[in-house]
């Protein structure tokens, strides 16, 4: 990795991280190094280059200070596993992150989303309520509460319903 940087190249990362800023907020803000990797390891996260983002974050573990910075890696190391099928290790990354942040909306939606994949419905619908609950502006949130909603609705009519021919 050069330690030089073209100008198209810090102007992808600068844009990478204004895409990201809601996820990304001030995490690793004191080290300027350890903020830069963050950048690049989402950079190969936006480019569904999981294994590289994945091999990013692990350089950052030993530089978190506050919990916000271990906040974000699992964040990132969750959605990087789901985007490679890791399913198990996905839910284990997001609960780690409602372990640090409880009332965090997106890491809440994307675990019930795990689940709706999974058809566990019931199983995704308090993470779904939940995000809703604790960001009621999140349109992801709300779409898959809404899905989930009709989902558990569909299959409940479905168990109910006297079939005649």
């Amino acid at each position: 990795m050069s330690i030089f940087m073209s100008a198209r190249q810090k102007q992808y990362l600068d844009k990478i991280e204004s895409l990201y800023a809601d996820k990304l907020g001030n995490s690793f803000i004191s080290d300027q190094k350890a903020r830069r990797i963050l950048v690049r390891g989402v950079a190969d996260f936006h480019e569904n280059q999981y294994e590289s983002c994945l091999a990013r974050l692990a350089q950052l573990g030993p530089c978190c200070k506050v919990p916000k910075d271990r906040q974000v890696i699992l964040f990132f190391s969750a959605a990087c596993h789901k985007g490679l099928g890791r399913l198990d290790q996905a839910i284990a990354c997001y609960e780690d992150v409602l372990r640090i942040t409880p009332g965090y909306s997106s890491a809440l939606s994307n675990l019930s989303v795990i689940y709706i994949d999974l058809g566990q419905y019931e199983q995704a619908l308090p993470y779904a309520r939940r995000a809703v609950e604790c960001d009621p502006k999140n349109p992801y949130a709300a779409h898959n509460l809404a899905s989930i909603q009709f989902n558990v609705f569909e299959r409940a009519k479905a168990k109910n319903r006297r079939w005649t021919l």
